[in-house]
């Protein structure tokens, strides 16, 4: 059987480094290939890379088969008291994400192999034996929720869009 169009559009990542990984509320977004400044139609300076993977379902990395940060980490503190996000500072996500960003400076982690099932979730294969995972938990017919989305950040290209009902 012949790849989807989705599985090309994924395979783009395969051989690209993971850059920087960062959240948004609860969305977690991850950057692919080499960082570039650059300026948002907000007027942000931002930094991005080749291609973005915004993801809105639960979500974990591992290393080692072993759970490393997960989705649900964006909602407590580093003493395990529930996050406020109007008082803001620093969620056990935050507090990762700072060291993560910091050896994937020193160390790449390159994208090996990259899969979307039939229910849209999605598994990434890198280096060093870190996995990425991310499995939508609402039903199919769900009105209007996107689980995940690959741009080219700075670009006019479509998005790849994984939502509910396709």
């Amino acid at each position: 059987m012949a790849p989807s169009n989705s599985q090309l559009r994924l395979d783009q990542l395969i051989a690209l480094p993971l850059s920087s990984i960062g959240c948004a509320g609860d969305l977690l977004w991850m950057q692919f290939g080499p960082l570039r400044e650059d300026t948002s139609l907000r007027n942000v300076r931002r930094m991005i890379g080749d291609v973005a993977l915004h993801v809105n379902v639960p979500w974990r990395f591992c290393k080692n088969s072993k759970i490393i940060i997960g989705n649900r980490d964006i909602y407590f503190y580093e003493d395990g008291e529930p996050f406020d996000f109007d008082r803001g500072g620093a969620s056990r996500f935050h507090l990762f994400a700072d060291l993560f960003n910091a050896e994937l400076d020193l160390q790449p982690l390159s994208v090996t192999s990259i899969s979307s099932d039939d229910t849209g979730g999605l598994s990434i294969q890198l280096t060093d034996g870190y996995t990425f995972d991310a499995f939508p938990n609402v039903s199919y017919d769900s009105p209007g929720f996107e689980f995940w989305r690959m741009l080219q950040p700075a670009t006019d290209l479509p998005h790849l869009i994984r939502e509910t009902g396709g």
